[in-house]
């Protein structure tokens, strides 16, 4: 498992501003930067639910519209550079006794809600990366990752294309999740 360091690459310069804060400003510094990347990950990394997490009280189930957001056409994660796709989309899901249903051309895939309404999604596409600028992901598979919560004060995530070699970071768009159920 990679760690914090070779998922993201920090650079911080960290200097003395003055001779008391010689040893100071630096472990400032280090801690700063370690909360901050660390609130970073896990903002953004999160595991399928299990099947024993899975949500049975019917609460989240029905059809559901993702709405993909514009996104910037260039993003970068860590040395690698990508060129994303920046318009906007919607697709339809649905969820049916806690696990949530997404079709992707001629397959389907599925996943649990927890309790709480968040999932992750993956979803393989079996293309690679071709386009971005950096050793890693060229070449790299890429698995569309859908991940948030349908939680009513939450109700959002983020779709992300991602490279296989960056365990699955990529083009990253935030969506929104709308119920088309009269009592949401």
């Amino acid at each position: 498992m990679n760690t914090i360091w070779e998922n993201f690459n920090l650079n911080v310069n960290c200097q003395c501003i003055s001779h008391q804060a010689r040893v100071c400003f630096p472990v400032f510094c280090a801690l700063l930067v370690a909360v901050l990347a660390n609130s970073a990950c896990a903002s953004r990394v999160m595991h399928p639910v299990a099947e024993a997490e899975r949500d049975r009280s019917g609460k989240f189930d029905g059809t559901w519209v993702v709405h993909r957001l514009k996104a910037p056409g260039v993003q970068q994660v860590g040395n690698e550079r990508f060129r994303c796709p920046t318009e906007g989309f919607d697709f339809p899901a649905r969820v049916s006794d806690g696990v949530l249903h997404v079709r992707r051309g001629a397959r389907s895939h599925r996943t649990n809600i927890g309790a709480d309404g968040r999932f992750r999604l993956e979803m393989p596409t079996g293309g690679n990366y071709r386009r971005s600028r950096g050793a890693n992901a060229n070449g790299s598979e890429i698995t569309l990752v859908l991940q948030g919560s349908l939680a009513a004060d939450e109700r959002g995530g983020l779709y992300t294309a991602g490279a296989a070699r960056l365990n699955n970071h990529g083009c990253e768009a935030r969506v929104r999740f709308e119920s088309t159920e009269p009592k949401r």
